[in-house]
């Protein structure tokens, strides 16, 4: 069965507490599947957005014992236009780059990749998660005046499971964070509101 868009961003307003505008960002991007377009209506699945509906949701809290090595955080804002429906290499190049994050979890996540390969990294959109990789390589540039780093993605492992059926709470802040027990919540705040 179908239903407007208003529903299931009511839908979702009322299972997880966000406001409409970030409920509308997660159907737009696809996490409940394609729309339907009758007119000017835009019409979604009453099944998908009800799997969004049931998600669990998770504080950094539970991030951190779901991965106790660590996980990088990104929150896509719609500027960004994920769609989780384009392939692979689409997404990625949409989410791997320009994010903004501290000198101390830039060092975390560089010296990781480095002694492990890998560093588990999770593109949200409104706390769902959307794009889960394995981050290879962080670099940075200076873009008018600000370090952005970019990540080379690629393809997860198991790990994902964990957050298939989730949905991260982790409050308003940073555009990027790092969830690591290297990364002091303290240090990493500080570290994070240098390079805002």
């Amino acid at each position: 069965m179908l239903i407007t868009q208003t529903e299931a961003v009511r839908r979702l307003v009322s299972a997880h507490g966000m406001g409409p505008g970030r409920a509308r960002e997660a159907l737009i991007s696809g996490l409940a599947g394609p729309e339907t377009r009758v007119g000017q209506a835009r019409l979604f699945a009453s099944e998908a957005v009800a799997e969004l509906e049931m998600r669990k949701t998770w504080t950094s809290a539970d991030a951190r014992r779901a991965m106790p090595e660590g996980v990088i955080v990104v929150r896509v804002n719609p500027q960004r236009a994920l769609n989780i429906a384009d392939d692979w290499a689409d997404q990625v190049a949409t989410v791997g780059s320009g994010w903004r994050l501290g000198q101390i979890p830039r060092i975390v996540v560089h010296a990781k990749v480095r002694r492990k390969g890998i560093y588990p990294f999770i593109a949200t959109v409104s706390g769902f998660p959307a794009v889960c990789a394995n981050a290879t390589a962080i670099s940075t540039e200076r873009v008018r005046g600000e370090i952005r780093c970019s990540f080379a993605l690629k393809s997860p492992g198991a790990w994902t499971l964990a957050f298939d059926k989730v949905r991260l709470a982790l409050g308003s802040g940073h555009e990027a964070v790092v969830l690591d027990p290297s990364v002091a919540d303290g240090i990493f705040s500080r570290a994070n509101q240098r390079s805002a």
